[in-house]
């Protein structure tokens, strides 16, 4: 039998009436919620875009991390959602999405290798913290899934534990475009 924490294990304790007073529920800007208006898919999804907008549109807000938010933290966390994304130091999925802390569930590894701890991760967020929203956050000019592709191009060895999980997934796309060499 699981032991549960005191809280019945349920995303942590609710958010301090001062915290959540503190936390506005859209920008000023115009630019979408800075929470979803609540925890369906439907609206996280929203959110996570509005976020990714403000990202992109220079207008950040950098909600939830004042010393209230922090404070509210301690007590347990309550994720809307887990975001599998590349360890990738340029893509941090709280910037790129303007969320907050305790606001996602971020689960980083280099160039996505979906093994059994990211995968554990990803089951813990769901079942455990209940996020209703699990999102796969790409990028462009992945430096592992590169070294990865270099290396099936070369036809060298995959020697390198990275390399070794991500080369059956750069070989099979290599076939699919085998209409670039380059690849």
């Amino acid at each position: 039998q699981r032991r549960r924490p005191p809280d019945g294990g349920r995303r942590g304790a609710p958010v301090s009436a001062p915290a959540a007073a503190a936390r506005p529920t859209r920008g000023d800007d115009g630019a979408g919620p800075l929470e979803p208006r609540d925890r369906s898919p439907a609206a996280v999804l929203e959110a996570l875009r509005a976020g990714n907008a403000r990202y992109v549109g220079d207008r950040p807000r950098h909600p939830h991390q004042g010393a209230r938010d922090r404070e509210a933290l301690v007590a347990g966390q309550r994720p809307i959602a887990a975001v599998v994304g590349c360890s990738d130091a340029r893509v941090p999925p709280n910037v790129v999405l303007d969320q907050g802390l305790g606001d996602l569930f971020a689960i980083r590894v280099a160039g996505h290798v979906l093994g059994d701890d990211v995968l554990a991760s990803v089951h813990y967020a769901v079942e455990e913290l209940e996020v209703p929203v699990v999102l796969v956050l790409g990028h462009e000019g992945c430096g592992a899934v590169g070294l990865a592709l270099d290396a099936v191009r070369d036809g060298r060895a995959d020697d390198a534990p990275l390399v070794r999980q991500i080369a059956p997934s750069a070989r099979a796309a290599r076939s699919l475009c085998a209409v670039d060499p380059d690849l």
